[in-house]
């Protein structure tokens, strides 16, 4: 993942650019808060492999070059081109989760991560329920492959 990649861009209030939030910064630091607070239900390891995988979606050219695209911020680093349209990014986090730990923990870590924008609205207590939402969303994951070589299971 590259260390341009970035994760939220917006404007001061006189109209020009604050520094961007880069990817790698906002993962490190999502990831120690979230390891913080999961460390009240003794899952820290838990709650920082969330951290580090929710946006992980964002690391990938695709969505670098919709959010210059939708936001009108342009990285001359970037060397990004355009696309229309939502871009979906938590999945992808959400299925590393589950490749990289199974469907136990992996499975509940992704629904965290799936979720971490609009919640999963079909969740319920029901067995099965919820899963059609996270599969879903999983059939528009085209190119977890770039992400996935990046990790050791």
């Amino acid at each position: 993942m590259s260390k341009n990649f970035i994760a939220h861009v917006r404007k001061n209030e006189d109209g020009t650019w604050a520094s961007p939030h880069r990817l790698s910064e906002h993962l490190a630091g999502t990831s120690n808060l979230a390891e913080m607070f999961a460390e009240k239900f003794e899952s820290g390891t838990w709650g920082k492999a969330a951290g580090l995988a929710h946006d992980v979606g964002k690391g990938r050219l695709l969505w670098q070059s919709y959010l210059q695209q939708k936001s009108g911020y342009y990285d001359e680093d970037a060397h990004l081109e355009g696309k229309k349209g939502k871009l979906p990014h938590a999945i992808h986090g959400a299925e590393l989760v589950e490749y990289l730990f199974g469907k136990g923990i992996g499975r509940l870590l992704a629904y965290c991560i799936a979720g971490h924008h609009a919640g999963l609205p079909d969740w319920s207590s029901a067995e099965g329920a919820g899963q059609a939402s996270l599969q879903f969303q999983k059939t528009l994951v085209k190119d977890l492959g770039d992400i996935k070589s990046g990790f050791n299971r």
